[in-house]
């Protein structure tokens, strides 16, 4: 069921929605920016200041190297939002403010992201679309490790929303019987595809959805051109990388999987991804809640639920990420913002008929979430009891919610345990140092590399295993002792 509103009401509803997380990720972008050794700055994390490095040195030189006279390595896996850095960079922009500029991006395209979930919901949701697309896109600012990594400089921001863009634009296609290729599409597959290369995995379920529901007398044609334009700009973006820096893949990918065996990579991303159990029962279920439909909302469900799983198939097969200490690492970042659209989608029809299964659901959020929403690599008996009683909360929110037939209320009940599974822990354990966003060391080593540069000389060779701050603020030679850009 389709359901519209007035343009004007849709604006001032989604206005409301995104008030609160707005507000929210502006204190926690001021509170991170409170320097004890100097005055406030604004920073970003390491791994985003080595883009900040190359994009800096190709807005001054025209290389695009990690800094002035580097040798050409590709230490980045973010060609386009490296770009981007560049461009702020090229306008007048440095140090602070140009890292201000970054996270200010980043807030844009969350909201961004939250507004195509809000329309999504409005257009294909049953029930009391108005309220679950409230809760649905009002949640995207409050998944934390979406949040966090996001502010901090990452690219998740907007893979999230290249990702959401492209799932409007194959519903879209498919609802409309559209039989030429449409623009809407092939944006976000460039784009997304330029910006880190693993956005094809997106692009393939897209073209897959197009094969299964597409017209059928032309659908075969709009795969073969779509699958086209997915290949065609992977081999592009390839193929400039071969010829700029002579590899066809960035040097940070080859040192991740050269030399490690595909059963190792695999078992630890299994065990780095153990603590999304949780959102994959929640995915399963609320595909097997859309089993007996055939309309256009089941399709929406089927194809989202498609790209996370896609995706976290993915993190699991390169061994998961560097970053997981007390949160799901960027992959998962990156399509967290899928589950509560497949939520509010699925779940805000439910009835008492089904509520067997979502105490079942309730009891395994009981179970597993307390066990392994945390990282398995670093499990401890405290983390235990906290992440126990975030979870029996979650649980008891779904369990209460699943007697009430009201519309809305069952889908409102899981996308907030979702966020208090993904978020609780993680802002627990930064809030306890007044440091949400994990700022001050970055924050020590600025204020230390500023010093180094005013003590050593200009033409002095410095070894890093830090590689992005101590570039970007000594202004020196640089030798990257773990080998990732040089």
């Amino acid at each position: 069921m389709m359901r519209t509103i007035s343009r004007l009401h849709q604006r001032a509803l989604f206005g409301i929605t995104a008030a609160p997380g707005l507000l929210f990720m502006l204190v926690l972008q001021w509170q991170s920016s409170e320097n004890p050794w100097g005055s406030r700055r604004f920073t970003l994390f390491d791994d985003a200041m080595i883009s900040m490095d190359y994009g800096r040195t190709l807005a001054k030189t025209g290389e695009l190297v990690w800094f002035p006279g580097a040798p050409r390595v590709q230490g980045f896996t973010n060609p386009l939002w490296t770009l981007w850095m560049a461009f702020v960079h090229l306008i007048g922009f440095n140090g602070s403010p140009a890292a201000l500029i970054i996270s200010l991006t980043g807030i844009v395209l969350i909201l961004a992201s939250s507004w195509i979930i809000f329309d999504l919901v409005l257009t294909y949701s049953a029930g009391n679309s108005q309220l679950i697309a409230v809760l649905a896109a009002g949640s995207l600012p409050f998944l934390y490790p979406l949040t966090y990594w996001t502010l901090r400089g990452m690219e998740v921001g907007a893979l999230t929303f290249f990702c959401l863009l492209l799932l409007r634009a194959t519903i879209n296609h498919i609802r409309d019987g559209r039989v030429r290729i449409q623009f809407s599409m092939v944006l976000p597959m460039i784009l997304g595809i330029a910006t880190r290369f693993d956005f094809a995995i997106f692009c393939v379920v897209a073209v897959a959805a197009l094969l299964m529901w597409g017209p059928a007398y032309v659908k075969v044609r709009l795969v073969a051109q779509y699958g086209a334009i997915v290949v065609g700009t992977a081999a592009l973006v390839c193929l400039a990388q071969k010829l700029y820096w002579g590899s066809w893949l960035p040097n940070t990918y080859h040192l991740k999987m050269d030399g490690v065996s595909p059963i190792d990579r695999i078992a630890r991303g299994l065990a780095s991804s153990a603590k999304a159990t949780v959102l994959f029962a929640i995915v399963a279920i609320a595909i097997i809640t859309q089993l007996r439909s055939k309309e256009m909302h089941q399709r929406l469900v089927v194809i989202a639920s498609a790209m996370f799983m896609a995706m976290a198939a993915y993190a699991v097969y390169i061994g998961g990420d560097a970053w997981e200490t007390e949160m799901f690492n960027r992959f998962y970042a990156t399509i967290l913002p899928l589950v509560p659209l497949i939520i509010g989608i699925s779940f805000n029809t439910i009835r008492k008929r089904t509520t067997p299964a979502f105490i079942a659901l309730a009891l395994l959020v009981t179970s597993i979430g307390a066990g392994v929403a945390v990282n398995p690599f670093g499990f401890s008996e405290k983390h235990f009891y906290v992440v126990a009683v975030v979870s029996l909360v979650a649980a008891l929110m779904i369990i209460s919610f699943s007697f009430i037939p009201r519309d809305g209320l069952m889908a409102g009940a899981v996308i907030a345990a979702v966020c208090l599974i993904v978020s609780a822990y993680p802002v627990a354990q930064q809030q306890k140092n007044n440091d949400l966003l994990l700022t001050r060391t970055n924050l020590l080593v600025t204020e230390s590399v500023e010093t180094m540069r005013d003590t050593t000389e200009a033409g002095a060779r410095i070894g890093t295993i830090w590689a992005g701050v101590p570039a970007y603020y000594s202004h020196r030679t640089m030798l990257d002792l773990l080998g990732k850009n040089d």
